[in-house]
């Protein structure tokens, strides 16, 4: 009997907060990698991204297919915001932004109506029975047979691998780790905010990471790139004391204040109601980013990672006063 899968479910991106290493932040994150494309735009003309198709479905069927690395032809039918949506006489699913094959530089999402149409080689990499979704990956399709399931086997939580950078979106950055691709979560990246991944590496950059988290039965890896280094938080107490007057560097300015570096990995927030702003003034108004300032050390909470930072004094200020 042919078996007729429902397409994957567009859902909300969110960002994780607090999940577990590989729970639906996970998919979510997944499905956001083309956050920056028109979300109104539904793909082939008629077609809905999030529509499903009914029919009877053999599961079994397709974790077999999945073991077994199969490769299949499929056209592309639709597209989202996040990849696109494949089909053939038996299988519809969907093929992530992050594993298309890119010649060179990354795919962006403006490039996907180009799909439609297309005839593309994929391999199963997750299917999801309890959520009625099939995953593919093109990237997967051209690997070696076998890599995927070997590194699914082999890595271990708390081990060091090796990877390059495939995709990076304002959850993290995609890491092909030899057939498996991780996700390291923006939390994950630095010790210091980041503001956006893309501050941390390359498409196509060779990086080092930790597994956090292996989860064999669904085939995804958690990875973190701060863990292979010290938590500079851990020496705060013993740095720093509330009172402590310090030279900061601006790293960042936002409507609530300005994010101020007092070492390698350690910031602290300037609120904008310490500052010396003038009636619609905001911070960006006042200050710039790298600038050098004079501050006093207001509050520690290191189980937080936060430090509250106020103005001692100011030569760039608009009053020079002090605070």
């Amino acid at each position: 009997m042919a078996r007729r899968v429902k397409t994957v479910d567009d859902l909300d991106a969110r960002k994780s907060s607090g999940a577990a290493p590989t729970d639906e932040g996970w998919w979510s994150s997944l499905l956001s990698q083309g956050e920056d494309a028109d979300l109104g735009s539904p793909g082939k003309e008629g077609s809905n991204p999030a529509e499903t198709i009914d029919g009877e479905v053999d599961w079994n069927l397709i974790q077999q297919d999945m073991e077994r690395e199969r490769v299949f032809n499929c056209e592309v039918v639709g597209y989202n915001h996040g990849g696109l949506l494949v089909a053939n006489r038996d299988l519809h699913g969907f093929v992530p932004l992050s594993h298309l094959v890119r010649n060179e530089g990354s795919i962006n999402t403006h490039a996907l109506p180009d799909y439609l149409g297309r005839n593309l080689r994929l391999r199963v990499i997750e299917c999801d029975q309890n959520r009625n979704r099939v995953v593919l990956s093109e990237r997967a399709a051209q690997s070696i047979a076998g890599a995927r399931e070997k590194v699914l086997t082999e890595v271990e939580t708390n081990q060091r691998v090796r990877g390059e950078v495939t995709h990076i979106t304002k959850f993290g950055l995609f890491v092909d780790i030899g057939g498996v691709e991780g996700l390291v979560h923006k939390s994950e990246l630095s010790w210091a905010r980041v503001t956006h991944p893309n501050q941390s590496a390359d498409i196509g950059e060779k990086v080092e990471a930790l597994v956090l988290h292996v989860d064999r039965e669904r085939g995804r890896v958690a990875l973190s790139l701060k863990r292979l280094e010290p938590n500079p938080w851990q020496r705060v107490a013993q740095q720093y004391d509330v009172g402590d007057v310090q030279m900061v560097k601006v790293t960042e300015l936002v409507r609530y204040g300005a994010f101020a570096q007092l070492d390698a990995g350690i910031e602290g927030l300037i609120h904008a109601s310490k500052m010396p702003l003038r009636d619609r003034q905001r911070p960006w108004d006042v200050f710039d980013r790298g600038q050098q300032l004079k501050v006093r050390i207001l509050s520690i909470d290191v189980e937080k990672q936060r430090i509250s930072l106020g103005l001692v004094s100011s030569s760039n200020s608009p009053t020079g006063s002090n605070q």
